[in-house]
C-alpha cells in the first residue's frame, strides 16, 4: 500500500473543508497559501497566530479554511484590539477586503493604526470599491494635494495608514508571491501596526474591464504592469485602475 504523503500545509487547513469556495485565480488562495507557508518556515506556533475576518466577504471566509484560532467580527479591527490586549503574545492577523470595508466601516482600522495595536492588516485590494462612494463617505479626512484645493483620491490606503501611524507599509501582487512572504515576515517579528496591500482584482471586475483570460494570463498582467519602487511617496499610491501598479515597501519605522 502507498502512504499517503503529507502537504506541508496541511496542518494549517481544514482539510474536510476544500476545496475553498474562492474562484480559480483568484489572489485570496494566493494570499493564504503565502502566508501559511511564512508562519510554518517560520516555525510560528499555530497556538499563538489568531486570525480576525469579518466572515461577510470572500476574504471573510479565510477562516472556514485555516485550521488556527479566529474568530468572526462585525468589527474585525475593534475585536484584533481587545484580543491583543487580553494576550498580549499572540500574534494578531485581520484579513480583508474592499467588502469589509464597505460593511463594516473604516473606523475600526483607523483606531487600530492610530493606537498603534500590534496587529497585521493584510488588505486584499479587490477594486470592488467605487472610488467616488469613498470620497463623499470620507471627505473628512480632507486630503489634498500640495499646491492644489482639489481633493486627492482617498481610496490609498496606505497613505492614510501612515498618516495614523502605522509601522509598516507594503503593497505586492500575487505575482510577488515571495516578497508578500518576506513583508509577512517582517511584520510577525516587529511591534506596532503593521498594513500590506495586495493587489488583486477581483475576477468579475478583471473581466467586466476587458482583461478576460486564464490565470497565466492575469499573473502576465501583474509583471507587465507592476512597478517595483520601494520606499515610494504614499501620496502617490492611489488605485484608480490597474494599468499602472506600483508596488514596493513603502515605509518600514524600525530600520
Amino acid at each position: 500500500m502507498v502512504k499517503k504523503q503529507k502537504h506541508p500545509a496541511d496542518d494549517f487547513l481544514h482539510l474536510k473543508n476544500l476545496p475553498t469556495i474562492w474562484c480559480p485565480g483568484c489572489g485570496i488562495g494566493i494570499v493564504v497559501n503565502t502566508f501559511i507557508q511564512t508562519i510554518n518556515k517560520m516555525k510560528i506556533k499555530k497556538e499563538n497566530v489568531f486570525i480576525i475576518s469579518s466572515g461577510i466577504s470572500c476574504t471573510g471566509k479565510i477562516n472556514d479554511h485555516l485550521n488556527l484560532k479566529s474568530i468572526e467580527s462585525e468589527e474585525p479591527f475593534i475585536e484584533a484590539i481587545k484580543f491583543k490586549k487580553n494576550n498580549p503574545q499572540s500574534r494578531v492577523v485581520v484579513f480583508f477586503n474592499d467588502n469589509d470595508l464597505i460593511a463594516t466601516g473604516i473606523e475600526g482600522l483607523l483606531k487600530a493604526c492610530s493606537t498603534k495595536t500590534e496587529v497585521l492588516a493584510l488588505y486584499i485590494n479587490s477594486f470592488v470599491c467605487n472610488i467616488l462612494f469613498f470620497q463623499k463617505k470620507f471627505t473628512h479626512f480632507n486630503f489634498r494635494q500640495q499646491g492644489n484645493n482639489e481633493p486627492k483620491t482617498i481610496f490609498n490606503l496606505p497613505r492614510l495608514m501612515k498618516g495614523c501611524g502605522a509601522s509598516y507599509i507594503a503593497r505586492w501582487t500575487p505575482l510577488h508571491c515571495r516578497r508578500l512572504s518576506y513583508s509577512i515576515k517582517k511584520t510577525l517579528l516587529k511591534a506596532g501596526f503593521s498594513f500590506i496591500e495586495v493587489i488583486s482584482p477581483c475576477l468579475m471586475y478583471y473581466a467586466s474591464s476587458g482583461y478576460e483570460g486564464k490565470t497565466i494570463d492575469r499573473m502576465g498582467y501583474y509583471l507587465k504592469n507592476a512597478k517595483i519602487k520601494n520606499d515610494h511617496p504614499t501620496e502617490n499610491l492611489q488605485t484608480e485602475n490597474i494599468e499602472n501598479i506600483i508596488v514596493g515597501k513603502f515605509l518600514d519605522r524600525t530600520q
